[in-house]
């Protein structure tokens, strides 16, 4: 060894506070209440070990052991009657036209809140792991004050965005100030084949909105419990949000923030509607394609399966229209996924719905 090289000592350092086993337990915490602050752990390892820890020590070695502060994912709770319902449905109108759904109206209600709706509750998990039972959060309705707005979208058009003043509704006020003045206009400008859609809400199963629907002559579309996924106009919502959200000045009251839906919902580009509504075309192939695919064990009838949903897809050289086109892609993707081992959608069918979205916008 060259006397004149320098070499640096080795230090020891700050000793560790706390051991391996410490390290386990904290991890272990994390995993039994998911829900915890960084903080939370650090006081209950203080209280079973005695060490002093700071919620900082307490994020590294839960990073180390592969645990992550995320938002949990938001879902409905859903029954094996309202899977195979919506099942169903999509099997029913997956060979729909362009056509026929430029008749339809989706509509639905939604709350805005003057306060941010973005909750940032975190939860310790694993990567990917984000569809497991432990890390959805369940919920039936939205909670808080707010404004309540209904608004309806076609393949060409919108609806003017109606709030409603009480801040709630019921059956008499849905016929009053949505179905009369609004619906019915659609009726009359479609004709006999306009189909009108809303969902499964109590208000809008009432007596006296059956019969309006049946003395205006409106056919309204039989959709399946629990299903907001499929309603393309609920990334509108989301879409609203965001352009509220960006805007210079924030609403301070329930009248500027009524002003500001308003002035926002009327902004909305017609071709992001446009292609919003064609996702619905898109998330039934996903699902159809999705429970067929679990349906089937081996993995030739797996692919023979899917490729019978659609008999025109089964000549590799031959396509009608983009969207054959692109169903076939998602197939030839998904038998790549397989060959690859990186098959996880027994978790969740978010698979078709999240991991896939790149496929469908190929052209």
């Amino acid at each position: 060894m060259n006397p004149l090289a320098a070499v640096r000592k080795v230090g020891g350092g700050r000793a560790r506070t706390i051991t391996a086993g410490d390290d386990q337990y904290i991890i272990l915490q994390a995993k039994r209440g998911r829900w915890q602050s960084a903080s939370v752990i650090a006081q209950q390892l203080s209280t079973a070990t005695g060490p002093q820890v700071s919620r900082f020590t307490v994020a590294r070695r839960l990073h180390k052991g592969g645990l992550f502060a995320r938002r949990p994912e938001r879902c409905l709770p859903l029954k094996v009657d309202h899977r195979r319902h919506r099942l169903q449905w999509c099997r029913e109108h997956k060979n729909w036209t362009t056509d026929q759904w430029s008749r339809v109206l989706l509509t639905d209600e939604s709350r805005f809140s003057t306060r941010s709706d973005f909750q940032r509750v975190l939860i310790w998990r694993e990567i990917g792991t984000q569809f497991y039972t432990s890390n959805i959060k369940e919920r039936h309705h939205y909670d808080g004050l707010g404004v309540l707005v209904w608004g309806g979208i076609m393949l060409n058009g919108r609806t003017e965005l109606h709030i409603f003043d009480r801040g709630s509704v019921i059956g008499d006020l849905y016929c009053e100030e949505v179905l009369l003045p609004h619906v019915r206009l659609f009726r009359g400008a479609i004709g006999p084949e306009f189909i009108f859609m809303d969902d499964n809400a109590r208000p809008h199963r009432t007596l006296a909105v059956e019969e309006l629907l049946e003395s205006e002559d409106i056919t309204r579309m039989d959709w399946p419990a629990y299903s907001p996924g499929l309603n393309p106009i609920e990334y509108v919502w989301d879409a609203l949000r965001r352009r509220i959200a960006a805007r210079l000045h924030h609403p301070e009251n329930i009248q500027q923030l009524k002003q500001m839906l308003i002035e926002e919902w009327a902004l909305l580009p017609q071709e992001m509607l446009h292609q919003l509504h064609l996702t619905l075309v898109d998330g039934i192939t996903r699902r159809v394609l999705f429970n067929v695919w679990n349906e089937e064990q081996d993995l030739k009838r797996k692919i023979d399966a899917v490729l019978s949903l659609d008999s025109s897809t089964t000549d590799f050289d031959k396509y009608e229209n983009q969207q054959q086109l692109k169903f076939r892609k998602i197939v030839e993707n998904v038998c790549l996924f397989v060959g690859k081992k990186r098959m996880r959608c027994h978790r969740n069918e978010k698979f078709f719905s999240n991991s896939n979205d790149a496929w469908l916008s190929e052209e």
